[in-house]
């Protein structure tokens, strides 16, 4: 889940980051049996190793904020490798579907996403993508420590800024999803896409258990 600061736009209620945070949650919750590993990036990558208590993973989410990450940026190819190695840690994962969602607002300007969904690729890891906000230009609130709108962050002239995705961006973010035999789920309508993403994880899953049934008499 990206903590980027530009996660604090409000083209989604009530922001990019909250409204991420709540619904990973669910999505958690929607998935009972399944193991969960967090990793909370900008700059620089936050991890939680896997758990099957599903809630931990929600309660580490939630506790923090962009305020949070140690660097700022995006980076998502160091976000991927974190979440590539905590799959390959953990010694149950090599028996399942290994799969990673990057839930992102923006592009990596430093490393190499393409490159990393592939190293996730060559160990059975498969990228499903949720792209928050567009190419539209989103003013970015300036939020301080304690939680607090001081209204919309500008840069050294007294510019707004705001955040918005390239072309280039958008491509980046659709190849590190079809490299790894996903797809990329695109916000839109007030919706973010995590639901539709949590959708086709319960069909993984339904099909991964029915595979497992043996009936023996």
């Amino acid at each position: 889940l990206d903590y980027s600061k530009s996660m604090y736009a409000r083209d989604v209620a009530p922001s990019r980051i909250e409204r991420a945070k709540s619904e990973v949650a669910r999505l958690i919750t929607q998935l009972p049996g399944a193991r969960f590993g967090a990793v909370a990036f900008a700059g620089e990558p936050l991890s939680f190793p896997l758990t099957s208590d599903g809630g931990a993973i929600a309660q580490f989410f939630r506790q923090l904020t962009p305020h949070d990450m140690p660097v700022g940026g995006t980076a998502i190819a160091r976000a991927l490798e974190a979440g590539r190695s905590l799959l390959e840690r953990d010694p149950k994962s090599s028996k399942h579907e290994r799969v990673m969602l990057l839930v992102t607002d923006g592009e990596d300007l430093e490393g190499d996403p393409v490159a990393a969904a592939r190293h996730a690729k060559s160990s059975d890891i498969s990228i499903f993508v949720v792209q928050i906000g567009g190419r539209t230009p989103e003013p970015i609130p300036d939020i301080d420590e304690q939680g607090i709108d001081r209204g919309l962050r500008r840069n050294d002239r007294g510019q707004v800024m705001t955040t918005s995705l390239s072309a280039e961006g958008e491509q980046q973010l659709a190849q590190v999803a079809e490299v790894t035999g996903a797809n990329v789920v695109r916000s839109g309508g007030g919706a973010t896409g995590i639901e539709e993403v949590a959708r086709r994880l319960r069909a993984m899953m339904t099909e991964e258990l029915s595979e497992r049934v043996e009936t023996v008499y």
